[in-house]
């Protein structure tokens, strides 16, 4: 319903014009206020009775004011002001029970999302061990830590799950963090699968906490044990407890420090591969330019130039006395002759 609805326009001639276009404006704005939190409350699938009740009363007030005379609207107008503030207040309270609601239901969405990634985790990383092969240790007893933190890791996985609440899933994706966060440290971020299944589940799990801290439940535990987590992973790379104080100083949220440590991680094996290419390329091009430059210095061109110098490849005869090199010092001069 809008102005124009109410079948009463304002009359150019009309003394309290000015007065009834004010009134008539509250009460729309008021209307509108209303219909916004109906929407929302049906969206939240909470009841819209009261405000459809408000919404009818705001209408009745409107077609007063369309219809009043100039006595009639000055007595009405301190009911009107009174009818749009109730409106108001009403409008805002239900937006909020709104979003209390939406907010309980962005929570179970992130929940169900949570479950879904960690039974893919729990499927691919915990039973078929996709990332093993690309697993690197210093020693055996570097394996045998990883191992560990491994299957403890394991073990609040399926105790947190089996709690079957929010929370519950929240400290269990926290424990597959901290599980990929220490894959990848020892060379799980090589895998073409890795950085997938890491963007999913640190997705999965800041939804989590977020619906979790709107809807008031405590994310404490999961904080803390993240971070224990974290400090332990960064230990057994050789990390000074002050160099990782450093790192938590520039990252206080826990989550954020495991995907800056990963980013880190990811970072330092693609320099490291770089380099590596570098290096192979400088040697392919320094081989190149040599066998250009010197074409008689090949493998097989050094074999002939020494085959013709006198030199012979036998098997050494283990009775024969060792020579003292001039045999070899003339072969050598003939060879450096005949290169050039």
């Amino acid at each position: 319903m809008t102005v124009s609805d109410l079948g009463h326009p304002v009359r150019p001639d009309d003394p309290q014009a000015s007065l009834r276009a004010e009134l008539l404006g509250q009460l729309v704005a008021v209307q509108f206020d209303l219909e916004d939190a109906i929407a929302e409350l049906e969206r939240s699938g909470s009841s819209t009775d009261t405000v459809r009740s408000s919404l009818q009363l705001v209408g009745d007030l409107q077609r007063q004011v369309g219809s009043a005379n100039p006595v009639s609207l000055a007595a009405i107008r301190g009911e009107i002001a009174a009818g749009a503030a109730t409106g108001r207040a009403l409008a805002q309270q239900s937006r909020t029970l709104a979003g209390t609601e939406t907010a309980s239901e962005k929570l179970a969405n992130a929940t169900a999302q949570s479950r879904a990634v960690m039974d893919r985790l729990m499927a691919d990383v915990f039973e078929a061990r996709i990332f093993d092969p690309y697993l690197q240790f210093g020693s055996t007893e570097d394996e045998a830590a990883y191992r560990q933190r491994e299957a403890q890791r394991i073990a609040i996985i399926e105790a947190e799950r089996r709690k079957g609440s929010p929370d519950g899933d929240l400290n269990a994706s926290g424990a597959a963090v901290g599980q990929l966060a220490d894959a990848a440290a020892h060379g799980a971020g090589d895998s073409p699968e890795f950085r997938q299944r890491w963007e999913e589940l640190v997705t999965s799990t800041a939804q989590l906490r977020d619906a979790a801290h709107a809807n008031g439940i405590s994310t404490e535990e999961f904080d803390r044990r993240l971070r224990d987590d974290l400090r332990a992973i960064m230990r057994s790379k050789g990390l000074t407890d002050s160099e990782i104080d450093v790192r938590f100083a520039a990252n206080p949220d826990p989550l954020e420090a495991a995907k800056a440590y990963v980013d880190e991680r990811d970072v330092s094996q693609l320099a490291s591969q770089q380099s590596a290419n570098v290096e192979a390329t400088v040697a392919t091009s320094a081989t190149a330019e040599a066998t250009t430059q010197y074409p008689e210095t090949s493998a097989a061109n050094a074999m002939a130039v020494l085959m013709a110098a006198g030199v012979t490849m036998s098997e050494p005869d283990p009775r024969a006395a060792p020579e003292h090199g001039v045999t070899t010092e003339v072969a050598l001069a003939a060879v450096q002759t005949r290169l050039g």
